[in-house]
C-alpha cells in the first residue's frame, strides 16, 4: 500500500511538471507569433490609391469661353520620382600600389553634381565621402577634359589622369555614364605608368554563400581588345588565388580556372595575383556562416525554444528535486 501511495505521488508530481512544460512551450510559441506580426500601417508601402479627377481644363482668368471637361485617371504615387534620385551600388577600388582598398562595398549614391542623373562620378564621389579618411574633398576629384568629365584624383592619388573604371565588368566611356541600383562600379589607379600594362580582370562568380570546407571553382578572365580594337575576353592563366590577402595553393590553368578550398567564417575576399602580369585585383565575396557553438556550452540556447530551454530545464530540475524529497520522506516513514 505504501508503494502504491508513493507511485501515486510521483505520478502527480510528474504530471504537474509536464503541465508546466506544456504551458511554457505555449507561451514561447505565442511570443514568437506576436513578434512575427508586422505593422505596415506607418511604412508607406501600401499601394497607392487610384485618383480620379473630373473637372474643367480652364486656368484662364477669362470665364467667357466654355471649359472642356477633363477626366484624369491615375495613381497618387511619386515613389518612382524619389527612387530615381538615389541608388545603392557596390564599389571596388584599387589604389596606386595595386591594393584593394574597397572590395564591393555598398554605397548609397545621390546626384551630387545636380546634373539630373546618377553617374559613375556620383558613385565614386559618394564612395570616397563614405570610406576615405577626410571624405571626397580629400581623396577624390573630377574635371572636364578633352574627353569629357574625367578623373583627376582617385583614393588620394593624382597622376595626370591614369585611371580606369568599369561598370559590371564593362569598360565605361566616361564618368558621366549612368549607373543604376545594384550595379558594380570598379575603379583603379594605374600602377604601370610606362607601359600601361595594368590588366583589368574579373571572376565569373562575384558573390556566393558557402560553408567552411567547401571547394569553389572560379574562372578568371581579362578584358582586352583584338587587332581591330574590338573588346574581347581572354582567360588569365598562371594567376594565384588569394584569400583575404593571403596566397592559396590554387593557380589558374590555361582556361583561367582554379579551385580553392574555403576556410574560416564571415566574409571572405577572394582575389588573384600574378608573377607575369600586372593584374587589377578581381573580387569574389564569399560568405561563410559563423562556427556553431558546441552542445553543452553555457551560452548555447535550446535549438527549438531558444531561451525557453533554460526555463524548462529549471522546471525539470525542480520536479526531480521534489520527487527525491518525497522518496526520502517515504523511506524515513518505513
Amino acid at each position: 500500500m505504501k508503494h502504491m501511495n508513493l507511485l501515486k505521488r510521483l505520478g502527480a508530481i510528474l504530471l504537474c511538471a509536464a503541465l508546466m512544460l506544456t504551458l511554457s512551450a505555449i507561451a514561447v510559441s505565442a511570443d514568437d507569433a506576436d513578434s512575427d506580426v508586422k505593422d505596415v500601417s506607418d511604412t508607406g508601402d501600401v499601394s497607392s490609391e487610384p485618383v480620379i479627377t473630373i473637372g474643367a481644363d480652364d486656368t484662364s482668368d477669362d470665364g467667357d469661353a466654355a471649359s472642356e471637361p477633363v477626366v484624369t485617371i491615375g495613381t497618387d504615387d511619386t515613389s518612382d520620382v524619389e527612387a530615381a534620385t538615389e541608388a545603392t551600388v557596390l564599389v571596388t577600388i584599387a589604389d596606386a600600389s595595386g591594393k584593394l582598398v574597397l572590395a564591393m562595398e555598398a554605397v548609397t549614391v545621390t546626384d551630387i553634381d545636380a546634373d539630373g542623373a546618377l553617374t559613375i562620378n556620383d558613385a565614386l564621389y559618394c564612395a570616397h565621402e563614405t570610406y576615405y579618411d577626410g571624405g571626397a574633398a580629400a581623396g577624390y576629384a573630377s574635371a572636364m577634359s578633352d574627353y569629357g568629365l574625367s578623373l583627376a584624383k582617385l583614393w588620394g592619388t593624382e597622376n595626370g589622369g591614369s585611371y580606369g573604371y568599369y561598370v559590371n565588368d564593362v569598360a565605361a566611356w566616361g564618368l558621366a555614364d549612368p549607373i543604376a541600383d545594384n550595379d558594380r562600379v570598379n575603379a583603379f589607379v594605374y600602377t604601370d605608368l610606362t607601359a600601361w600594362s595594368d590588366t583589368y580582370c574579373y571572376f565569373d562568380i562575384v558573390t556566393m554563400d558557402a560553408k567552411a570546407g567547401d571547394t569553389l571553382t572560379l574562372t578568371l578572365s581579362a578584358a582586352g581588345y583584338d587587332a581591330d580594337w574590338n573588346p574581347v575576353t581572354l582567360p588569365v592563366a598562371g594567376a594565384t588565388i588569394t584569400l583575404n590577402g593571403e596566397k592559396t595553393d590554387a593557380v589558374t590553368d590555361e582556361n583561367g580556372k582554379a579551385t580553392v578550398t574555403l576556410s574560416g567564417e564571415g566574409t571572405l575576399i577572394l582575389s588573384a595575383v600574378s608573377d607575369t602580369q600586372t593584374l587589377v585585383p578581381p573580387v569574389c565575396l564569399v560568405t561563410l556562416p559563423a562556427a556553431e557553438k558546441t552542445v553543452g556550452s553555457d551560452t548555447a540556447a535550446s535549438p527549438d525554444t531558444g531561451d525557453a530551454g533554460t526555463f524548462t530545464g529549471i522546471v525539470m530540475l525542480g520536479a526531480l528535486c521534489v520527487a527525491g524529497i518525497a522518496l526520502a520522506g517515504k523511506r524515513r516513514d518505513k
